[in-house]
């Protein structure tokens, strides 16, 4: 049953769609093995391997005098957190070679290295609901740090994001277009402020996240409420707050920012560590949304 949920939900927060408050905030963990189980779907478990065999068909295929079969989707497996950015520039609106990106994931075999994901690519255009985007560093580097610019990374269309820890640093460079209508964005860190990079809390300009659904901010990420801003005449279905305490969500406590979120229909707590922290975010939450009446 579970994995018939997990199949069925990229996300994973139906409950917390349908009831906040019975739910457990572990996010990351969740929503990485319902990515692994939608690649394990398509095929083998080694997207590498499977996109081997294709070519490997088409080449015997090729041999015998049989005409050449095309694949409709195809993989690309980045090593390490250093291919990971290269691959993301080589992704020129939504597209590669020809190809529309279809879901990008952490890869997590046995011997992988730290920040390996893969890559999956579909025949067609960029004319559907978008992609699912999947990122999670644990860390990243000096070299790729300087990569992160705003808008440097046009990944086209996304339907579903999902940032985790050290990722959630990629989000201003992620180029979110403006007629961009996300389902769910998630942006999940611990308890360490460093995850959140040097200069996301302190940039002047808001993050443009356009039109989402739901959203979900878990840990340091919390503090994200005050960076980022949706599109105008945006409503949020649901806003979850999840794992925050009055530690985590310092930097959120002492701005006096606003939050243009647009109009939000249900806010929704997770394991929030005490009444008081629930207290303090429902009332920034609940009573700041009204600032964006106005836009700019």
């Amino acid at each position: 049953m579970k994995l018939v949920l997990f199949v069925s939900v990229f996300l994973g927060y139906v409950a917390a769609v349908e009831d906040v408050s019975g739910v457990s905030g572990d996010a990351g963990g969740k929503e990485e093995d319902q990515f692994a189980v939608s690649f394990k779907e398509k095929g083998p478990s080694s997207p590498v391997g499977r996109q081997e065999g294709t070519r490997g068909a088409a080449l015997s295929a090729g041999l015998h005098g049989g005409a050449l079969p095309e694949q409709d989707e195809v993989f690309r497996s980045a090593e390490d957190e250093d291919k990971t950015f290269d691959m993301l520039k080589e992704i020129k609106g939504g597209m590669w070679n020809g190809r529309k990106l279809e879901k990008i994931g952490p890869n997590r075999g046995w011997f992988k290295k730290k920040g390996a994901h893969i890559f999956s690519f579909e025949k067609g255009d960029d004319a559907d609901e978008g992609a699912d985007v999947f990122f999670k560093f644990l860390e990243i580097s000096g070299r790729n740090k300087t990569i992160i610019k705003d808008g440097e990374f046009d990944l086209g269309k996304i339907k579903h994001l999902i940032l985790v820890s050290n990722a959630v640093q990629l989000l201003p460079a992620l180029k979110i277009h403006k007629d961009n209508k996300m389902f769910r964005m998630n942006l999940t860190c611990g308890t360490l402020l460093s995850e959140l990079g040097d200069d996301l809390l302190t940039r002047k300009k808001r993050v443009s996240i356009g039109s989402v659904k739901h959203i979900h901010l878990g840990g340091c990420a919390i503090n994200l409420l005050t960076v980022i801003e949706t599109k105008e005449g945006n409503e949020i279905e649901t806003l979850i707050i999840a794992e925050g305490s009055l530690n985590t969500i310092k930097p959120l406590m002492e701005n006096e920012e606003d939050i243009y979120l647009g109009k939000i229909k249900e806010l929704g707590f997770i394991d929030t560590n005490s009444e008081a922290d629930r207290l303090f975010l429902k009332d920034k939450a609940e009573y700041k949304k009204r600032v964006r009446a106005t836009f700019k």
